[in-house]
């Protein structure tokens, strides 16, 4: 989720409601683009899209693999552990940890961290276990 809680999908959401009340009130797709901050050709298939093919469309709901999603629950049980493990850290780990580590860059693994570090499950055991250590 981002800064205003809403998920990817449910912003995308909002958005073809309002190209849909825009495009309801008369302005032609150039100037719904200019207002919305989209391109054309993204107003234009979104004003063809009923409802139901909007939310069975990609656009709606993306699903990405990622290189290192094979290594995501040892790194989950890694930041459970020691929350303070830099992600430079956490490359070298899987990278002597596994022979066959894919060749990526510090950002994709930085990329890969943070994103685990968001999910809700990681950031409640790295607050349970930090109020256990003071208490």
């Amino acid at each position: 989720m981002d800064a205003q809680g809403l998920t990817s999908s449910q912003r995308k959401l909002i958005m073809w409601y309002k190209v849909k009340e825009l495009k309801s009130k008369g302005l032609h797709c150039v100037r719904i683009a200019h207002e919305l901050g989209l391109h054309r050709h993204t107003v234009e298939k979104y004003v063809r899209m009923t409802l139901e093919e909007f939310q069975a469309s990609q656009a709606y709901e993306r699903d990405f693999k990622h290189k290192l999603d094979i290594f995501e629950e040892e790194v989950k049980k890694k930041l459970i552990k020691a929350p303070y493990l830099s992600c430079r850290q956490v490359h070298d780990h899987l990278r002597e940890g596994h022979a066959d580590f894919p060749e990526v860059s510090e950002k994709t693994v930085f990329n890969f961290v943070m994103r685990i570090r968001a999910l809700p499950m990681c950031v409640l055991r790295e607050k349970r276990s930090a109020v256990e250590r003071e208490g």
